[in-house]
């Protein structure tokens, strides 16, 4: 991913269903982690 998703981004595709809850889970943890 060069565009680095913010915590906004990754929330609203889980509102829009666009990625399912536990992947949403795993973005964030990489994110915290980074």
């Amino acid at each position: 991913m060069s565009d680095q998703l913010t915590l906004e981004k990754i929330y609203s595709r889980v509102l829009n269903k666009e990625i399912e809850k536990k992947d949403a889970l795993k973005l964030f943890e990489s994110l915290i982690n980074n």
